[in-house]
């Protein structure tokens, strides 16, 4: 995987899925992975950035505990596992890593519970700096409590795979609110239940396709409806700085994506950028 801050030494600063090669490699790289990638660059924290190509990546870091600078170039696909996205890279190695994209943000994980190993944005090296998360600031009206395990509204901030909010009423949670005590005007949300070793709980569980955004400071509202796919997705949140800064913001589920098995109804995160 991508090494976190301290890590970043020559040969080893890149550990994104190493995997051998599989069949169809050259076809997807043709394929240009569906456009997601080609020509982006993802600026990280501490220096880190993550360039793609049609078929090769290149990572470039310094270590900021010796300033030392690596570069790194690596053959890689795409590989989507039901509705879930892994970057597979052509040296033969460890695991894949699952991706979360949407507009400028990137998020890797290299393992189940885990936060981002890689987080990062496509504006410039400064763009984490407009990266906010708030463990604190959700509630929810309900929430899923499986034996020991709570799927509460706090797993909205946390950012790690498999831990998702997960509403805790009968049925499909039609109704089932979020509560954010702060207002922005823009939120990404990745919806879901989304893991890493079990990809195939995406579509086995339920979630939104419909929401409603209501700014409570003006009581403007603004009606959303989401793509079915993990990756981040923006919603902008009705109302403006000087008159809704001082209240929070309620989401409300209003149509979700059935389940292929359960009912219960998942939120990945949302974050603040």
């Amino acid at each position: 995987m991508l090494m976190s801050r301290g890590a970043l030494t020559v040969g080893i600063s890149l550990g994104l899925a190493l995997l051998s090669i599989p069949s169809g490699f050259a076809q997807e790289d043709r394929d240009c992975h569906r456009g997601l990638l080609k020509g982006e660059t993802y600026y990280g924290d501490y220096f880190d950035r993550v360039k793609f190509d049609c078929d090769e990546l290149t990572h470039g870091g310094i270590d900021p505990m010796t300033g030392e600078r690596s570069v790194q170039t690596y053959r890689y696909r795409l590989e989507r596992r039901g509705k879930v996205d892994f970057v597979v890279l052509s040296q033969a190695g460890s695991a894949d890593d699952l991706m979360l994209t949407g507009g400028d943000l990137m998020f890797l994980y290299h393992g189940e519970g885990e936060p981002p190993f890689f987080r990062a944005a496509k504006r410039g090296p400064n763009a984490m700096e407009a990266f906010y998360y708030f463990r604190d600031a959700f509630s929810a009206s309900s929430y899923l409590t499986e034996g020991d395990v709570i799927y509460g509204p706090e797993n909205l901030g946390s950012h790690a795979t498999r831990k998702p909010w997960v509403e805790g009423v009968p049925g499909q949670g039609i109704g089932e609110e979020i509560h954010i005590d702060r207002w922005f005007g823009r939120l990404w949300i990745s919806i879901g239940f989304v893991s890493y070793d079990r990809p195939e709980l995406y579509e086995l569980n339920s979630r939104p396709k419909t929401i409603r955004v209501v700014s409570e400071a003006t009581g403007e509202e603004r009606v959303v409806e989401l793509e079915d796919t993990p990756n981040l997705q923006p919603i902008d949140v009705p109302g403006d700085w000087e008159s809704a800064s001082d209240g929070g913001i309620r989401i409300i589920i209003e149509e979700v994506y059935p389940g292929t098995r359960w009912e219960d109804t998942a939120v990945n995160f949302i974050v603040f950028f």
